[in-house]
């Protein structure tokens, strides 16, 4: 039975992976089409759902031992925390467009306040995510401790 159980929940797991390398090749494919620039981004993107693919992995496969299993969680951690800092660098490029475009057309104010607005609210749930991995890396980083 136990035995059972955990191989549901190494199955739902692979599944969350599966959805996980989806996601990432989504976004590669949409980051790909947006020209040069975006083409650079999305090849750190590609990299970096690489390392939180074989960080998921190795917390997989080390299932038994607790040290590899917070070191594979580390390193997820530090992945997705790259790819919210590149999602932040991203959104204030997007900001400065906004602003430029909103000094441009003044027909266009209310249309691009709504916009700013939107990625306002958008920018403090990113700011909210980044302090909780902090958060996390920190509890990792001192389960590691008492481990080491």
């Amino acid at each position: 039975m136990v035995l059972e159980g955990r191989s549901k929940v190494l199955k739902g797991r692979r599944k969350q992976l599966e959805g996980c390398r989806k996601l990432v090749d989504g976004h590669i494919k949409l980051l790909a089409t947006e020209g040069s620039w975006w083409q650079a981004v999305g090849n750190c993107g590609m990299t970096v759902g690489k390392k939180l693919l074989d960080g998921c992995k190795k917390y997989l496969a080390g299932r038994r031992s607790r040290k590899k299993l917070l070191e594979g969680h580390r390193k997820m951690l530090n992945c997705r925390s790259k790819v919210l800092e590149g999602c932040r660098k991203v959104l204030n490029g997007r900001r400065k467009v906004l602003a430029g475009r909103r000094k441009l057309g003044d027909g266009r104010r209310n249309l691009f306040e709504g916009h700013r607005r939107v990625f306002e609210g958008r920018w403090k749930v990113l700011e909210g995510r980044w302090k909780v991995l902090k958060g996390r890396m920190k509890v990792l980083e001192g389960r590691r401790k008492v481990l080491d």
